[in-house]
Order: structure tokens, then C-alpha cells, then sequence
């Protein structure tokens, strides 16, 4: 059994809502091969989806309800998730 990825890695597809560039804390969800549609009428696949703390809650902390405004390719960049420590 593979282990359940903690972040995205480079080339992963993300959705995210549309305050992507307003909060730097996010919620992540592990979504492994979702297929999406887009407004082009494109189709992608994605594995995770990004909510910023307002969307998380409007939500209910439920993945498939945050208000999708978009998606992207993961670059690999420098890590943009930590493990919080209780």
C-alpha cells in the first residue's frame, strides 16, 4: 500500500477557490484522481483541493464543497505546508 502524500509534489494538479493569493493559511484535501470540467469545456485531473480558512468553513471542512474558481500545476516549489503541532 503506497503511503497518502502530506503535500503536493511537482506536476500535481490543484484546485483551489478564489483566494488563492489573499491568506497564506490553507486547508488541503488529498483528492488522489478527481476529474474536473472546465469553462473551456477542457477535462483535468486533480489531486489536491486548496481552501483558504473562509472557504474551509463555508464548506464545512468538506473537500468537495469548496467553491472551485480554478487550477493549476504544482511547480514544486519550496514546501507551503506545515505540520501544526498541538
Amino acid at each position: 500500500m503506497s503511503k497518502i502524500p502530506t503535500q503536493p509534489a511537482k506536476g500535481d494538479t490543484v484546485l483551489f477557490c478564489d483566494h488563492a493569493d489573499k491568506v497564506k493559511d490553507w486547508h488541503w484535501w488529498y483528492v488522489r484522481s478527481l476529474a474536473f470540467g472546465r469553462p473551456n469545456g477542457t477535462i483535468g485531473v486533480a489531486q489536491w483541493i486548496l481552501a483558504c480558512p473562509k472557504c474551509f468553513l463555508a464548506s464545512g471542512g468538506k473537500a468537495l464543497k469548496v467553491p472551485v474558481a480554478g487550477d493549476t500545476v504544482w511547480d514544486g516549489g519550496k514546501p507551503l505546508i506545515f505540520e501544526k503541532k498541538s
